[in-house]
């Protein structure tokens, strides 16, 4: 079973409020959804809206109370921010005195890390070069562009708001700022082909070597517009993925997570603190956070959650207190995803020995070609990697 399937299928298991929460005492991360879309693609399942009226010069106001209802819900200072990211949707939608707006209310109820690593997703139709001014004066130093394909046709095919043109304008614009670069690429999608994916790999890396790439294979949604295509109209993505991993380790990428490559060690720590269980908070309709042991998901309709805020209701829809074994395998699985795995001691510390044996046994069938388990620590192979959904499944 894929991962998020998984955890999509988790998320109604107890809709009940665990509010308010324990104190955060540490660092945590803050994920802000800005979901505005020219268009919605049609492979995403993700939720956004093609904004209508004044919502996009609302929507600052409208995050500033999910803020403040935060902060009388949690009744603590809360601790520095070690990482933000600002995603979507498509945040260059945001006009720039928008963003100038949003930046002043984080300022105000935030306090963030001098090392704070602050993301910001972008597509190349709707990224201006004030976006770029305003982010870099302020404290962002990662951009991730939505660059599925550099092919002018499967752009077409990916029904991709943007130009191959406007793709590179971005690409190089980007690289003008000095802020770290990351790009989205995706395969096996239909008509795709292992030669089409090369040259879409080559022209990304040996024209502008992103600092952090991520690869995904199409995955059919239900609801989507393309959820009713048939699995068997799309190539296989095995011998995509095992490209990726074999051409981006040549071009000096390191994969640190499934679906994820740096170059010199440019891990993106946002998404470390969801693998590791760090406290997140989102803000924004349909974001996820994970609080004191609380996975919550705000509600996925901007009416309902619009309305709920200003009534002073909760603004979230949906909960979930994970504990015990089940906590043990979800974090197992959690950091499988990762290149590090997870360590023996640390596990044990957490749940108990008995928790790892059983972990442990589950795995036992796994090749060792696939696996690592040493005295210190278990994590999967670069081969491993590839499986990684069917050793998941052992564990769940």
């Amino acid at each position: 079973m894929p991962f998020l399937k998984w955890m999509k299928m988790r998320k109604n298991k107890d809709l009940s409020s665990f509010f308010p929460l324990a104190k955060i005492t540490e660092p945590f991360s803050l994920y802000v959804h800005i979901p505005f879309c020219v268009r919605k693609c049609p492979y995403c399942a993700f939720y956004s809206m093609v904004p209508q009226g004044d919502l996009l010069r609302e929507y600052p106001d409208v995050l500033e109370r999910e803020i403040c209802w935060w902060m009388e819900s949690l009744g603590q200072d809360l601790p520095e921010i070690q990482t933000l990211f600002l995603g979507g949707g498509t945040p260059s939608l945001l006009p720039p005195d928008q963003w100038e707006r949003l930046i002043e209310l984080l300022e105000r109820y935030f306090r963030f890390q001098e090392t704070c690593e602050v993301s910001v997703e972008a597509n190349p139709g709707s990224l201006s070069l004030e976006h770029l001014r305003i982010w870099k004066e302020w404290r962002v130093n990662r951009i991730s562009l939505g660059i599925q394909s550099l092919a002018e046709d499967e752009i077409s095919l990916l029904q991709r708001p943007y130009s191959k043109e406007e793709a590179f304008r971005a690409l190089e614009a980007v690289k003008e700022t000095g802020l770290l670069l990351s790009t989205d690429l995706m395969f096996a999608f239909p008509g795709h082909t292992l030669r089409k994916w090369y040259h879409t790999l080559r022209e990304m890396t040996d024209h502008f070597e992103p600092d952090h790439i991520s690869c995904y294979q199409l995955v059919i949604e239900p609801g989507t517009p393309w959820g009713s295509l048939s699995p068997s109209s799309l190539p296989d993505g095995y011998p995509f993925y095992r490209f990726t991993q074999w051409y981006l380790q040549r071009k000096g990428y390191e994969q640190y997570e499934i679906s994820s490559f740096a170059r010199n060690r440019h891990f993106c720590r946002h998404n470390i603190a969801y693998w590791k269980q760090g406290n997140v908070l989102g803000l924004g309709p349909s974001a996820w956070g994970y609080l004191s042991g609380v996975r919550y998901q705000d509600h996925p309709d901007m009416e309902e959650y619009v309305n709920s805020l200003t009534e002073n209701r909760s603004p979230i829809k949906y909960t979930e207190s994970v504990e015990g074994m089940e906590k043990a395998r979800e974090t197992a699985i959690l950091a499988l995803r990762t290149k590090w795995g997870f360590d023996r001691s640390s596990f044990i510390t957490q749940f108990g020995e008995q928790s790892l044996k059983d972990i442990l046994n589950d795995l036992a069938e796994i090749p060792s070609d696939l696996i690592h388990i040493s005295p210190e620590g278990v994590s999967l192979t670069c081969k491993g990697m590839r499986v990684g959904n069917a050793i998941w499944e052992k564990i769940v």
